[in-house]
């Protein structure tokens, strides 16, 4: 293996899919050829067995561009740990640096691609013709699904050139069944049924949909509630509505849950559902909590849209529906609370998809055969 420096916007304890799927990739490569530069935040709680450089990558400052800083400091790195490769964690703005990077210290560079991403880049001509630019000289770009590969094709990259390197499932702590029943007690969930949803409060997601239909769902099953786990800048407003509908008993959003405890949730819920829209430069590229709630044996209720059919199998490991259609959401919710015997097989049946498909061990050992 080469000796790789990854560079991302996004790694942990930033809270969000992208940085923890760096994260648990990072982690089973050899720590001696790999480090990794992010973002200037507090460290990590977690025991680490590679090298961090975290920094301020991109600036505040009245300047453009406003990662000129970072371009030295990488060039720095790239000397003082004998880089060979860098890994590209966002096509922009790090592609552009790794760009400049090839063409005067003649260093290859990898990029990962995650869906929006790549629509995102697409938003100005400008920048259309940079993101292709960057992929064509990228001595190899991975996709987190086939969707995203699609999407990259699209763009007039030969498929040759990309590897799809699927996200799986988070390491979750196994169940004690005293802090569960702790936790039933806490959040008043006894004898309830439980909807899940487990995602950042952004737009995309859709959790107005949801919130919008409950006071129908809860007219049929009247011991029902809603739990969002999350954070993000639409909390305020999603809180708003919940208000505004009077369902502040029968809806609550959970924005400070440790990875430890959201196992618990995941295990308590009958039902997890995530039902994302895409938008002009938005989309679910894949979605990590779809095969997290699978480990659990979740039925699941998502979106026909982007990567998560691949995630997601319809009617064999969930229920696939049009996330702009709330009589499709109602109608999927009632089908799997009142049809016990189909909700339990979508569940098993999610188990085996992805402790088959979906494991860290088989998707680093196609990243160490690029590192190669």
């Amino acid at each position: 293996m080469r000796k790789t420096l990854l560079i991302t916007l996004e790694f942990p304890p930033f809270a969000g899919g992208v940085g923890y799927y760096y994260f648990n990739l990072v982690k089973r490569l050899p720590n001696e050829k790999i480090c990794v530069l992010t973002n200037e935040t507090k460290t990590l709680a977690e025991n680490i067995n590679f090298k961090i450089y975290r920094q301020v990558l991109l600036t505040k400052l009245p300047i453009w561009p406003k990662w000129l800083f970072a371009l030295f400091k990488i060039a720095t790195l790239v000397k003082k740990e004998g880089v060979e490769l860098i890994w590209v964690g966002q096509v922009l703005p790090i592609g552009t640096m790794a760009l400049i990077l090839k063409k005067f210290l003649k260093l290859d560079y990898l990029v990962s691609c995650h869906g929006t991403d790549i629509l995102t880049a697409q938003k100005k001509q400008r920048k259309r013709e940079l993101l292709i630019k960057i992929l064509r000289e990228a001595k190899i770009i991975t996709a987190n699904s086939k969707y995203t590969q699609q999407e990259i094709v699209k763009l007039g990259i030969s498929p040759e050139k990309i590897i799809i390197i699927y996200p799986c499932a988070n390491d979750l702590p196994p169940i004690d069944p005293i802090k569960k029943d702790k936790l039933l007690t806490n959040y008043n969930l006894k004898n309830k049924k439980i909807l899940l949803s487990v995602g950042r409060l952004v737009p995309r997601k859709g959790f107005i949909t949801i919130i919008n239909i409950f006071p129908e769902l809860l007219n049929i099953f009247p011991n029902l509630i809603y739990l969002i786990i999350g954070q993000g800048r639409l909390k305020e407003k999603l809180e708003q509505q919940i208000s505004s509908l009077n369902l502040n008993n029968a809806i609550k959003i959970l924005d400070n849950i440790s990875n430890e405890d959201l196992s618990y949730f995941y295990d308590l819920a009958d039902i997890f559902i995530l039902t994302p829209i895409n938008l002009a430069t938005e989309v679910e590229g894949w979605g990590m909590v779809f095969l997290e709630a699978s480990l659990f044996a979740k039925p699941i209720i998502a979106s026909a849209t982007g990567g998560i059919p691949e995630a997601v199998l319809a009617n064999k490991t969930g229920i696939l529906i049009n996330p702009e259609n709330p009589q499709e959401i109602t109608q999927a919710i009632i089908k799997l609370l009142t049809d016990k015997n189909f909700a339990n097989f979508l569940g098993e049946t999610a188990k085996k998809y992805v402790l088959t498909n979906f494991r860290w061990s088989k998707e680093v050992n196609k990243l160490l055969n690029i590192l190669k």
